[in-house]
């Protein structure tokens, strides 16, 4: 699936996008800070190509061909920066704000989202 959504989303991307069944890097699913944004996760789908979601509003956060710039303490021991994203944005989406919107009977309920973290199934590698 991940290869299919990198395939419909950058289907007129530039050459330097290469997909393939194994991702660029491992572990390819990373939770961290992002370009300022806190509880992002970050998923590499393949060399260069990249999707990311906010997790306290469940939405896209963004795709983008390039990389991540793995900065700040956990990665080189320098406290204050963090990671970003380091290409031009390729496919903007929404951060901060909610973007679900439940209605029953035409009426809008009250809602909240809550994320419950990911599971990779041993099943499907």
């Amino acid at each position: 699936m991940p290869a299919l959504l990198a395939a419909l989303l950058f289907a007129n991307a530039p050459a330097q996008a290469t997909l393939s069944n194994k991702p660029a890097m491992d572990p390819w699913v990373i939770r961290s800070v992002l370009d300022g944004n806190a509880r992002m996760i970050s998923i590499n789908l393949a060399k260069n190509v990249w999707i990311a979601y906010d997790a306290l509003h469940c939405s896209m956060y963004r795709t983008w061909i390039g990389d991540v710039k793995f900065d700040g303490s956990v990665y080189t021991t320098v406290h204050g920066p963090q990671p970003t994203t380091v290409t031009k944005e390729f496919v903007p989406g929404v951060v901060n704000k909610p973007v679900w919107t439940v209605w029953n009977s035409g009426k809008e309920l009250k809602t909240s989202v809550r994320y419950l973290g990911y599971l990779i199934d041993p099943k499907n590698k």
